[in-house]
């Protein structure tokens, strides 16, 4: 995480991130709160501000963040957790936040695009690995010229084909996406 850290203090005017897996096992804050929203604790319990504020300040200081989370046809308790409990705080503080079905994703993406990962400045691509079960393993700074562009023009690609969280929220609130028991 180090290396990542270095890239958000570094930044100078935006950070972009695709979301793929289905579930992020990020040790510490996160975990805890995502297992008080899925034992039905009361809100306020799952919030956390160290995210929230950071965005908040970027936007102040002219920075922009963004993610696309590619989400499944049904999702999963955690998927929910990120979209109710997270996103909406994030998008609040400023954070853009775009969905794209993951069928869509797989007929778009390529061998040299799949993946997760961060795009700085429009120049820098910051490639994160996970084990199976979603736990981050480290980071890579991708120096190839030719990955670096494709992995942002992907981005820019995908950017055109996602529609607004808010769809998602009125769908799962309204019981009209399929979610996963």
């Amino acid at each position: 995480m180090k290396l990542l850290n270095e890239m958000f203090e570094s930044f100078k005017y935006s950070a972009c991130r695709i979301e793929t897996l289905p579930v992020y096992k990020i040790i510490g804050d996160e975990w805890n709160r995502y297992q008080l929203f899925i034992n039905g604790e009361v809100r306020e319990k799952y919030n956390s501000s160290g995210w929230s504020k950071m965005i908040s300040d970027y936007k102040e200081m002219g920075k922009s963040v963004e993610r696309i989370r590619v989400i499944p046809e049904e999702l999963n308790s955690y998927l929910r957790f990120e979209i109710e409990a997270c996103y909406v705080q994030n998008m609040i503080a400023g954070e853009k936040i775009k969905m794209i079905d993951k069928s869509k994703y797989e007929k778009l993406v390529t061998s040299i695009t799949k993946g997760d990962y961060w795009i700085f400045d429009n120049d820098k691509v910051l490639y994160m690995q996970y084990d199976e079960d979603g736990a981050f393993l480290k980071s890579n700074l991708i120096k190839d010229d030719k990955v670096r562009k494709e992995c942002i023009k992907f981005y820019n690609v995908l950017n055109e084909k996602t529609y607004e969280i808010n769809d998602v929220l009125r769908k799962v609130r309204n019981s009209t996406i399929k979610l996963k028991k």
